[in-house]
């Protein structure tokens, strides 16, 4: 279902929350591939087996720069922001291409 999703919507990640609405988890389709490389099958596995749930966050206060700082570091689609553990947003590379096209910042020049 989650795969299903992630190729209905076109997005290479889904959040997971438990029902405090607190981020517990994310759906990648690097750890989906890395799964079914693995074991080499297609079974139903749910989202609890294939979540990563040490996956990097920053918060509602982390500055543009250490939020891409962060994305660059540890080779990631998204950033998910949180306020008091819940997720407010997700930041992906699309946008920060988009804001350094717009802001034409590409470096120290």
């Amino acid at each position: 279902l989650v795969l299903n999703l992630m190729n209905w919507k076109s997005v290479p990640f889904i959040p997971v929350e438990n029902e405090l609405h607190e981020l517990v988890g994310m759906v990648t389709y690097r750890r989906l591939l890395q799964y079914f490389t693995e074991f080499d099958t297609a079974v139903d596995i749910s989202v609890k087996e294939i979540m990563v749930t040490d996956y990097q966050t920053c918060d509602s206060t982390c500055s543009t720069e250490e939020a891409v700082r962060i994305m660059a570091e540890n080779y990631l689609p998204c950033l998910p922001v949180l306020q008091d553990k819940k997720l407010i947003g997700i930041i992906t590379e699309g946008d920060v291409l988009r804001v350094t096209h717009k802001t034409k910042k590409f470096g120290d020049d």
